[in-house]
Order: C-alpha cells, then structure tokens, then sequence
C-alpha cells in the first residue's frame, strides 16, 4: 500500500531516457519475457516511480528533460497485464523551470496522486524549490488543480514521498533546509480523498540535530501511516534509520525510534512498506562485510519490532549492494529490490517474502535482461495478490540510459478453467452451429478484508481472455457473431478472442460466451470439425491443464442424417429355445447413434426361465451402420 520514489540522492542519472515496460505471468518469484519493450513516447526522461492498485493496474511517473524549461513529470497507464492505456501525460501545469523527482501512489481502485519537487507559479502556489501534488482519477484524468504542498517556502523544500490508503486519503513528506534549526528536517502534511489539506504541515522528526531526510512513508488500509527517514549522528555512528508512527488523523502512535541495532558507519536510504493491519517492514543499506550490503526489519502496527534485529536481505554479499526498495501487500507479505554490482555493472535483483518474514524459495532473482552497462535506483509497487512491478533507470534495448520496469509474480495463484460444448452436434452443413464457452476461476475464496476493493482484488484474475480460433480451410466455419455478458469479442483473421471487462474474482464464474458459426457448407471427409478454445489471464495460473477445452462437432452432408434403427427378434416357442432380438442401422450414418434395450420378465422370471443382462446400450460411432 505505498510507494517510494526511485531518484535517489547522489543517483539521478542525466542524459536521453526511455520509460520502458515489460508486464508477463510466471511462477511465484520469478521473472520471464522476451525484453524490455519501450513504452513512453519522451525520450529525455530520468527518476522512474511506480504504483499498483488492488487488481494491478499500474501508473509509471517520471521527469523529462525538456528543450527550453528544464524538466517536466509525466506518467502513464498500464493494465494488469501491462498494455498501455491511454497515452503518456504531463503532469505538471507550471511549465517553467525544473520539475523533477517524482513519487506516487494509488487507492484501491485506482485513483492516484502525484507529487514532485520543482518550481510553482499558480497564483497563491508560487515557490521556485517546493513540493506540488497533482489528483488523477482511474482513467488518467485530472482531479482539481496542481497543488502546492508545503507552507513554508523558505529556503529548499524537496525529495517528496507519497502514501495512499485505500480510500484515497493521502499524506505527502519532504524534506526541508533549515526549517527544524539544524540542515535538514523532515515535514509532512496530510490530506483527504478530495485534495483538501488536513490540519497543517508538521515537523516529523524530533532530533534535530545535524540532518534528518531521505524519508518514506506508507499508510494501512485505515490511513494510519509510518514515516522513516535517516538521521545524522543520532545513533552515535554517522547516519542511522529512524521512524515515527502516526494515526490517520495526524496523531502520534509511536514516538521516534531507531529502527537498525547496527549503528557503525552510515545506514541510508530506507524504504518502508505497511500492511493492510498496520504491520510494517523497513528496508536500508548498510556496511557489510564486502562493502555496502541490504538489511530489513519488521514492526508491528505500534512500532514493536517482530525482528529481535534487523535481517540480511541479499544473499550475494561481494561488492556493493544498495538503494533498496519495498512494498507490501494486503497481507503482508514483501519485495524488496535493490541495486547490486556484484558482476562488475550494476544489475537489480530482488527477494520475496512471506509477512513472517520467509524468504521465497526462489532466492534473489535478477529483474532485468540486458547485462551490458548499469542498471540502478529501483522502485517498487505490489498489487493485493503480490505481484510486483519494479522500475528502475539504466541500459536496456533501444536505449543505452533509459527507465525499465518488469513484473515478477507474487504467492497468490488463480486457477481458471475453461468448458466448451456445441449445439447441435451433428449439425447439417451449411447451418448454424453454436460453441458455448464458460469461464470459472477456481482460486478458493479468502477471509474477506471488509475492504471491498482489495476483497475483490485477492485471488482474482485480471485481464482474462479467452482466444477461440476457429475450423479454416476446407472445414472452415463461417463466423456470425461472439457474444456474452461483459466479454468484448473481436474476430481477426478467424480467430475469435473475447476479453472480460472486470477482473473474476476467486470461486465464481462468468457469464457465459456464445460463438455462432455456418457450419461448413460441404461436409469433410470424416465429418467432423474440430474446435480449440482457451483461457489467460495477468496472474500465475496454478492449474494450466484445465485452461483449455476441444470439442469435436459432427458435421452431415445435405442428404444425410443419422439413419434410423430397426429392431427385429424370434420368439423361442419351447422351453428350451432361444430368442433373438436384432438392431439394424439403416438409411444414414452422419453423427453417432445408440439405443438402450429393455428386457421385461412378463409372466417369466429370471433366472428360472430365462437369462439376460437388461439393459443393453449398442452404440453406432460416425459413420457406422449394420447391426
């Protein structure tokens, strides 16, 4: 339920960026796809952030170098399964000077706020180094006006962080110069799901000595939020992690404590996540045996640590490993990425965990498929089943200094089947033949959250379509029309797909999906058609042999039909006789055929006068005929 913003102090990298995006179903932590595929349009682009909300859907934000006033924020949408929606848009509405480091965040349904460092010129808004926020709606389209955020604009206010809950209420922290008396502070101020600010802007730190910055915040379902930050000298060893807890109305929960047992030498750049409850994670980095190292510690909603110390994330320990980046799902389970140079270049790898803090089976996991050059400062947002987006900025396909992001599937599972039939089977050729196909998601239902998105959203199948291509060639079928219940069907080049327009959530099905066709106007030589249809969605699908479904469909020629059966028998006139009872087949054989036989006792009685096994089933296949 939170974000952080991947530009980084010390880390913003200049030059001709690309925002790319690879979005992919796999197994539970691990990564697949052919490569990065380019998707914004702006090439001058640095500072890469992301956000999910419950189904998946996801916004990219970044900055923009522009020709003649600096830089500008944009973002653009993606769905579940990464297909862009819509275009790439300005964020900003002060077109002049510099705009850049970007954060956002998102609710449940998708709504998101913006926010970045910059210059201001709206009336009432004016600050040349401050924080501005801009509201969207789920479309993508803007809710209210750019907004400034800090009240107090003396000296440099910066390094925005943006947490939302699950409603849209929303609390933005910064940094700011010498507002606390002493380098820098760290400030917040809260606001609710319309824009509208709450109380003022506050001081979150109460060290003030030396500088407090760097901060992260997350929010639980509830809007009760989390800030952490580092704090120079504080721990009495250079910089350590520091946090402070606040209820939803900006009251404190727990005073400022330190977060790392560690204290030689500088932990820095902090990252926190919070679950739907309130429990929280912190991630950082800090010095380890072979350099710069990834450590993490988990707190519940009071602050009370669930870790007795902090935890090593990383498993490969040579050279530098740094900047990392977390987010939590509604149950609490975590990812956490990082920047590694271990190889010699920088690569960004990533680990996931249960929310009791066990490490998937998978280890550590390497996110980007480009080797060459560096690839650094990732971001990271999960949706309510766990899987991830994380974005970062480096070397990749196309672009040599560019912006990438790549999904990686959470513990969460949807098993969706598929089931077909077809009416009438045998058909005539030349008539209309219907394929009925129906969509269930299997996924057992969860203990609901009393969050109805995030309810909808656990162990439901996103961005479900189904793919039916149909008989071609000389059994080829003539399409009529694709229909069902919420399902947009399109035909292209024979081959029907149907996408549902909402997520299917566990344990129910869809409505139904009616494909009518002309059955082919001569009948094949075996008299049968044959029809395949199946089932994907976003997610990792835990059962995939039952994502698909055949049927065979009898198609008779126009001067055949089944034939009729004719029945025949002798009658065993002395005791010791036997009788016959024969079933012919006569005057067709299109599509099979079959007759249950009874056999009644009358005034006999089984087994004294007579012996039989009743009833009997003959059955004639296609094309069969005789007795």
């Amino acid at each position: 339920m939170s974000t952080r913003t991947a530009v980084r102090r010390g880390l913003v990298l200049a030059g001709a960026l690309t925002v790319t995006a690879v979005i992919y179903a796999a197994l539970p932590g691990t990564t697949l796809g052919s490569g990065e595929t380019r998707a914004n349009a702006t090439t001058l682009a640095q500072g890469a952030t992301v956000a999910r909300a419950a189904d998946g859907d996801t916004v990219v934000a970044w900055s923009s170098t522009t020709a003649t006033d600096g830089a500008e924020v944009y973002f653009q949408r993606f769905d579940a399964k990464g297909v862009a929606l819509g275009d790439e848009t300005v964020v900003n509405t002060t077109a002049a000077g510099t705009q850049a480091a970007p954060a956002v965040a998102m609710d449940a349904t998708g709504n998101f706020v913006i926010v970045w460092s910059g210059n201001g010129t709206q009336t009432g808004q004016a600050d040349a180094t401050g924080v501005f926020l801009q509201r969207f709606d789920a479309e993508g389209a803007p809710l209210g006006e750019e907004t400034r955020v800090n009240t107090t604009t003396t000296n440099t206010q910066d390094l925005p962080a943006v947490a939302m809950d699950v409603d849209g209420d929303f609390v933005v922290t910064w940094q700011s110069l010498a507002q606390d008396g002493s380098g820098q502070g760290v400030y917040a101020q809260r606001f609710d799901a319309s824009g509208a600010m709450q109380g003022s802007e506050f001081q979150v730190n109460t060290f003030t000595t030396g500088s407090q910055r760097d901060a992260a915040v997350a929010m639980d379902f509830d809007g009760n939020f989390a800030v952490v930050w580092e704090s120079n000298g504080q721990d009495g060893s250079l910089n350590g992690i520091y946090a402070r807890l606040f209820a939803a109305d900006g009251t404190q929960i727990a005073a400022e404590f330190a977060v790392n047992t560690l204290t030689a030498d500088n932990q820095e750049n902090p990252s926190v996540g919070r679950a739907g409850d309130g429990g929280f994670v912190v991630a950082w980095s800090g010095p380890d045996a072979d350099g710069s190292g990834i450590y993490a510690r988990r707190f519940d909603s009071l602050g009370s640590p669930l870790d007795s110390s902090e935890f090593d994330v990383n498993s490969t320990e040579t050279a530098t490993q740094a900047v990392p980046a977390i987010a939590l799902d509604a149950d609490g389970d975590f990812v956490i990425a990082w920047e590694s140079n271990s190889a010699g270049n920088y690569d960004v790898v990533a680990r996931r965990y249960t929310a009791a803090g066990v490490a998937g089976s998978e280890g550590e996991f390497t996110l980007n498929s480009t080797a060459a050059l560096d690839q650094r400062a990732p971001a990271v947002a999960l949706d309510a089943d766990g899987d991830s987006v994380v974005a970062w900025q480096g070397n990749g396909s196309g672009d040599a200094n560019g912006l990438f992001a790549r999904r990686a599937v959470g513990p969460q599972a949807v098993d969706l089947s598929l089931a077909k039939s077809d009416s009438p089977d045998p058909v005539s050729a030349g008539n209309t033949l219907t394929y009925t196909i129906t969509v269930a998601n299997l996924h057992p239902a969860t203990t609901p959250t009393g969050i109805a998105a995030v309810d909808g959203a656990i162990g439901s199948a996103a961005a479900v379509v189904v793919s039916d291509t149909l008989p071609s060639g000389f059994d080829s079928v003539t399409l009529i029309e694709a229909t069902g219940e919420g399902w947009n069907c399109a035909n292209s080049a024979g081959t029907v797909t149907c996408a549902l327009g909402s997520p299917l959530p566990a344990d129910s099905e869809a409505a139904p999906i009616e494909i009518t066709v002309l059955a082919p106007a001569v009948a094949p030589s075996d008299r049968t058609i044959v029809n395949t249809a199946s089932v994907s969605s976003g997610q990792y699908d835990a059962v995939p042999a039952n994502d698909t479904d055949t049927d065979d469909t009898v198609v008779c020629g126009p001067s055949e039909g089944p034939g009729t059966l004719n029945v025949t028998s002798t009658s065993a006139v002395e005791a010791a006789g036997t009788g016959a009872v024969t079933v012919t087949r006569a005057g067709g054989t299109c599509g099979a055929v079959s007759v249950q036989v009874n056999l009644a006792a009358g005034t006999a009685a089984t087994p004294a006068d007579f012996t039989a096994t009743s009833p009997q089933t003959l059955e004639w296949a296609n094309g069969e005929a005789g007795a």
